[in-house]
């Protein structure tokens, strides 16, 4: 064998193994192709999931910022109640004041009315009341004894409280009164009788007099009395004669007068 043959059977087996190099670097290569196409796909499905994640992430932060702002609603919605309840306390606080003032207002005004109503009562304690009466004729005869005398000459009759009709004087206030009876007898007769005139407080003689005197007597009697309003007063006489008369026109009288109280 000459080495030209040589050299061509090594070049052919350097080819023989240059193919098979090839063969396995094509199967090699087909295979890493393959690896990255896996490595590809999966890092595709890799990056999907990331995106998802992202999403994910995306949404929890939108879900997070709405439970912020829901919670921020709630601390604001709370700060405003609070607010609102405390404007509420100072409103019902200011209210209870202004009713304590009114309640007050009313307290300070019963006691101005329970002072006028005391002022006024005073005023009608102080109330003027007096009388004077007498008979219109000169002489008035035919009384028998115990007989109420009923002045029918009114002089005076501040208070209203001297009734003719009744010749009864009712005290229309509570008061101290003073009261005083005068009696004149006129003898038409040979004897002189004298009479008895009686102040009578209700059933009850309080002061008394009797006239005398040689062809007329006279009697004074006075009484201070303190009465209700409502109690009566009034004059009877007693131990008359036929031949005896009063004499009237300011001489037989029947007066009295609310004496003022002190404060």
């Amino acid at each position: 064998m000459n080495l030209n043959s040589s050299f061509q059977i090594q070049i052919q087996d350097r080819k023989q193994e240059n193919r098979v190099l090839e063969h396995m670097f094509d199967i090699k290569f087909q295979n890493v192709t393959f690896k990255i196409e896996s490595l590809f796909n999966e890092s595709t499905d890799h990056l999907e999931t990331l995106q998802d994640l992202v999403d994910e992430v995306t949404m929890l932060q939108k879900d997070v910022g709405l439970v912020n702002v829901s919670a921020r609603a709630e601390e604001v919605a709370r700060n405003m109640s609070e607010q609102a309840l405390e404007k509420l306390s100072k409103d019902v606080s200011n209210v209870t004041k202004q009713v304590q003032a009114v309640v007050s207002s009313v307290m300070n005004l019963e006691s101005v009315k329970t002072s006028l109503d005391a002022r006024l009562m005073h005023i009608e304690q102080e109330q003027n009341v007096y009388f004077d009466v007498s008979f219109p004729d000169y002489r008035v005869a035919s009384f028998s004894n115990n007989d109420v005398l009923k002045f029918n000459d009114i002089r005076y009759n501040v208070g209203g409280g001297y009734n003719a009709t009744s010749g009864n004087f009712t005290a229309p206030v509570k008061g101290v009164y003073l009261f005083l009876i005068n009696g004149v007898n006129d003898y038409l007769g040979q004897f002189m009788t004298n009479f008895n005139l009686f102040l009578m407080l209700e059933e009850a003689k309080v002061a008394g007099t009797t006239t005398s005197g040689t062809l007329s007597g006279s009697g004074t009697a006075f009484a201070i009395l303190e009465l209700s309003a409502g109690s009566s007063v009034y004059v009877t006489i007693d131990n008359m004669s036929g031949s005896d008369t009063l004499i009237g026109q300011y001489f037989t009288s029947f007066m009295g007068v609310r004496l003022p109280t002190l404060s």
